[in-house]
């Protein structure tokens, strides 16, 4: 019984009282370690029986791995795959390794994962619980985003605990509830701290353990266990500095030292894995009955098969306490029984230096993860690689291959810093032009014009007679910034010399170099001629092939275009294909400018209140991301959609948000 959360946990009962009426939502529940979230989202599972629960923790060891998580929590519903559309049946079988591998997005995965809890709770309401929400993997969590956004019509509740400090997407919805976990008052904390201890405290011992542990429940039931029965009775002196959080995970080492040395080399494989099931430490040699141990150690459980740490301290404790060279042992014999991004993870943690071997595996999983739509689980993997990779030259690659997956998952802090990292490295003149070109492009969305042109241009320069394709795609850059710096005449004048060393290749250069020109024109507000029409069905033909709008940004502008020349139809057309691209691709970043290039066609067209719905969405994913340039664009066309339909006060605060964005220089 818990002590001292009835309000928490009746919170908690109403989010799954609420899905079984069918209004589901999502509970996040914050707070320290061991201050009671585990305790708090299993009594609330157990105690409304009414609904199925569907359990998953997030794992350290396999935060890397695309859709990990989620797998743990289909799981148990494989057998409602076949009530799904064909699509999303083969779909959710790739995430659950019982079919071929699918390529597909974090949308699309989404989709089909609420599409199977939609139909798994027609019988019984469910209830998901997910602890430890920040260890999940990101794809996961993008996942669950998706699906909690449109749980309002579901018998679905989803429950998730998450460490305060840690980076989880859920934790950063502002659209789901939130409920934080603080220390016990001091009467439910005695209370609770006498009833853990196995005799009677003395009271000095009482209030010395109320002052450690702060309300910290994990503290007050595991620390008297740490005392000898005379240092429980006072009658002997205790610990000279005792800290709950140490202590506690020191009582659990303490525990797990008891095994035998069969016993703790299982645990530690447990603590290496996050969890397993029997047939897993079988294969690397684990007898039975040190798995019979780890059962009665007390600090195992058993949860549909599995074993999992009874709480994320305990695994901690575990790994901490072990050796480096253990910890490594116990990741290679992992990865000698396992198979794709899990082997590689594995083997990446239990390599010692440089392993152009383990490299190559783990630039496997990223394309893997990439094929997915696991953005994120793509550029950990590439990140990681590059630690691993023994040639500068080969590290600077996947470094910027990286920094342009993290980029594209709408990491773009990270993405630039991995940037930095990888220029000193390049040993090509090809490798430091492509670095190059990202920093340039970073530099114009982040509204340095000045620094980002002399950039470009120089690396233009160098790279023209060598590479004047990667020259020209250096030209469109630096024509958008000369265009920020409101000097159109040098817009149009590097665009057009973009588009002489692009050629006409019908390559993503020549595409680039022409959407460039028709940009820096249309907005120079230069009268629309012939050529402009000319330029634009030019990149309406090229974009036709489907590998030049893979992750594309031209064809979304092109698709406005399209509209200004009065092609609504061919417009709206190229826009719809370019939307369910993108989002198919898991391309957050790149989302957002389709959102609101449509939101500025349906305005072109009249559409006001269409617009004003596309260009919400893209706001509010230009705010996931953070990157100065999508939030300033967003808000631009937002303020211009709330001036059409009249509503000059959000027209107002939109022009002030956008402004707030466009510049770090508020004079600007």
């Amino acid at each position: 019984m818990l002590v001292g959360r009835e309000r928490e946990l009746a919170t908690a009962l109403a989010a799954c009282r609420d899905a079984a009426e069918g209004r589901g939502s999502v509970l996040v529940v914050a707070g320290e370690p061991g201050i009671g979230k585990t305790a708090l989202l299993e009594t609330a599972g157990a105690m409304d029986r009414r609904c199925e629960v569907l359990r998953a923790s997030g794992v350290e060891a396999e935060s890397t791995v695309a859709f990990a998580t989620l797998q743990a929590l289909l799981w148990p519903l494989r057998n409602r795959l076949d009530e799904l559309e064909t699509g999303q049946a083969r779909l959710v079988k790739s995430v659950l390794d019982l079919g071929p591998l699918v390529e597909a997005t974090t949308f699309a995965v989404g989709a089909a994962t609420l599409a199977l809890l939609s139909v798994a709770s027609r019988d019984q309401p469910i209830v998901v619980i997910l602890d430890d929400a920040h260890w999940a993997d990101v794809a996961s969590q993008e996942v669950l985003c998706f699906v909690g956004r449109r749980l309002d019509s579901e018998r679905v509740a989803v429950l998730a605990g998450v460490r305060e400090g840690e980076l989880c997407l859920l934790a950063d919805e502002r659209s789901f509830k939130h409920l934080q976990l603080i220390g016990l008052g001091t009467l439910d904390a005695r209370s609770l701290l006498e009833r853990s201890s196995p005799d009677v405290l003395a009271p000095s011992v009482v209030d010395l353990l109320l002052d450690a542990c702060g309300g910290n429940p994990l503290g007050l039931v595991e620390l008297p266990l740490l005392l000898t029965q005379a240092q429980r009775r006072g009658e002997a002196p205790l610990p000279g500095r005792i800290e709950a959080g140490p202590l506690v995970q020191r009582a659990f080492a303490a525990r797990a030292s008891r095994l035998d040395p069969e016993g703790w080399a299982a645990l530690l494989l447990l603590a290496a894995s996050g969890e397993a099931d029997a047939a897993l430490l079988l294969r690397v040699g684990v007898r039975p009955d040190a798995i019979d141990a780890l059962d009665s150690s007390g600090l195992v459980d058993r949860r549909h098969g599995m074993l999992a740490f009874r709480h994320p301290l305990v695994q901690s404790a575990v790994y901490t306490a072990a050796t480096p060279d253990e910890r490594r042992k116990a990741h290679r014999m992992l990865a000698s029984a396992m198979e794709g991004p899990r082997r590689a993870w594995h083997l990446a943690e239990a390599a010692v230096g440089p392993d152009e071997s383990v490299a190559k595996a783990l630039e496997v999983a990223a394309e893997d993860a990439r094929l997915v739509g696991g953005r994120a689980a793509e550029a950990q993997a590439l990140e990681r690689a590059a630690e691993l990779t023994p040639e500068h030259e080969q590290q600077a690659r996947r470094l910027l291959g990286a920094a342009q997956a993290w980029r594209r998952a709408g990491r773009i802090e990270h993405a630039n810093a991995i940037v930095e990292r990888a220029l000193p490295l390049a040993a090509t003149a090809r490798t430091r032009a492509e670095i190059q070109l990202e920093r340039g492009s970073t530099l114009v969305r982040e509204y340095e014009p000045d620094t980002s042109l002399d950039l470009l241009l120089a690396e233009a320069d160098r790279a023209a007679p060598a590479e004047p394709k990667l020259a020209a795609q250096m030209l469109v850059k630096a024509a958008v910034a000369a265009h920020i710096s409101a000097d159109a005449p040098a817009a149009i004048a590097l665009a057009e010399r973009a588009c002489m060393l692009a050629g006409r290749d019908g390559d993503r250069a020549e595409l680039e170099a022409v959407n460039a020109l028709v940009e820096v024109r249309t907005a120079a507000g230069v009268p629309p001629d012939e050529q402009d029409f000319a330029l634009v069905a030019r990149a309406a033909e090229l974009l036709e092939h489907p590998e030049l709008r893979t992750g594309s940004e031209e064809v979304h502008w092109i698709s406005y275009c399209l509209a200004l020349h009065e092609r609504d139809e061919q417009a709206r057309r190229f826009s719809d294909r370019s939307l369910a691209e993108t989002r198919a691709a898991g391309d957050v970043w790149n989302l957002c400018y389709a959102l609101y290039a449509r939101a500025a066609i349906e305005l072109v067209g009249g559409r006001i209140d269409v617009a004003r719905t596309y260009v919400s969405e893209g706001v509010a994913l230009a705010e996931q991301i953070g990157e100065p340039w999508r939030l300033s664009e967003a808000y631009g066309l937002l303020a211009e959609t709330e001036a059409a339909r009249g509503s000059l006060e959000e027209c107002k605060r939109a022009v002030e948000s956008k402004f707030e964005h466009y510049s770090r220089d508020p004079s600007k």
